[in-house]
């Protein structure tokens, strides 16, 4: 029996301890060192990384730094400013719009109080015209206003004359229907010749067509003759004797029944006399007697020798008027 001498081992323990050696073995390093890579031609040196400005690192944006940067400022006053715009602009189309709900019921007053408020309120961006449109509907009112206010307070001249102006600036106006009713009702049940004379002044007068237009008669057919005669009046005192006879002309030619006819044909008889006497005419001599009637009656013949037509005025209770034709046989000087 063999025995193993533990201090002296046989060579086959002497190699069973140490691996054989290999060509593919590698060599001892030791542990405390890192093997550097191979070295090879294609290999990057090594170069330092280039540094990034801080302005353009990326960072994560916290409170601080939002509320440092002037853009986050810009659009928060811009935030701000259309908020507030908005804000007065939706005030102020409720605002016109109230006042223009009561001028369309015929409640100026109301309306007036709306769009004074409204251009009180001094809007910074009016893209909707509210400041302009509560302006002229301002105006509006204030008129028509003033023309409900005469009727009641001022003659019925003045009154007329007030309702006709607004009309003329205004004639499509949400109030014109009531600013009529309100004048034709003060004289629909007692317009007479006397009221007739009251509102024939020159300035009622010089208007006498459109105010008839406008429909600010209750009863035109029997208020514009009346009119016709009183404005002739009128007239005649202020010596303007064209314009009265003008009327009494149309007064004649449109109403020949009515009640007043005899009196207008006066009255034009005497303005045509009147006319004639501020124009310094000549003196007609007296005709020579030709022959008799053989009654109380008197005939006279009268010709026109001249090229220009002539009209024969004989005042007197029953006046006429006769138009004669130029004479063919005379020639102008």
């Amino acid at each position: 029996m063999n025995h193993s001498d533990p201090e002296h081992p046989t060579p086959d323990d002497a190699s069973s301890s140490e691996p054989p050696s290999s060509e593919f073995s590698t060599p001892d390093t030791p542990a405390s060192e890192t093997p550097e890579p191979p070295s090879s031609e294609f290999s990057a040196p090594d170069t330092p990384a280039p540094e990034v400005p801080e302005e353009h690192q990326f960072q994560p944006l916290g409170r601080s730094r939002l509320l440092k940067s002037p853009k986050t400022w810009f659009l928060l006053v811009v935030a701000i400013a259309l908020s507030v715009v908005g804000g007065q602009t939706w005030s102020a189309s409720r605002t016109f719009n109230r006042g223009e709900t009561a001028y369309h019921a015929g409640d100026c007053n109301t309306a007036l109080t709306q769009f004074n408020r409204l251009l009180a309120s001094n809007i910074p961006m009016d893209m909707d015209d509210w400041a302009d449109r509560a302006l002229a509907r301002t105006e509006e009112c204030q008129r028509y206003q003033t023309a409900v206010d005469a009727s009641t307070r001022d003659t019925p001249a003045t009154a007329l004359l007030a309702a006709h102006e607004f009309l003329d600036r205004y004639p499509a106006s949400a109030v014109a229907s009531q600013l009529r009713q309100t004048i034709t009702d003060q004289t629909s049940s007692t317009f007479s010749t006397d009221l007739a004379t009251k509102l024939a002044t020159v300035e009622v007068c010089d208007r006498l067509e459109p105010i008839t237009t406008q429909q600010l008669w209750s009863n035109p057919d029997t208020q514009y003759p009346l009119m016709l005669q009183a404005c002739g009046h009128t007239y005649s005192e202020a010596q303007n004797f064209d314009s009265a006879i003008s009327l009494y002309t149309t007064f004649v030619d449109q109403y020949p029944d009515h009640d007043q006819m005899n009196a207008v044909e006066v009255a034009m008889a005497q303005t045509m006399i009147d006319q004639a006497n501020t124009e310094n005419p000549g003196e007609i001599p007296p005709p020579p007697l030709s022959g008799y009637t053989g009654d109380e009656s008197t005939v006279v013949i009268i010709r026109n020798d001249s090229p220009e037509a002539m009209r024969i005025v004989l005042s007197g209770t029953d006046p006429q008027f006769q138009d004669l034709a130029p004479c063919e046989d005379s020639t102008k000087d």
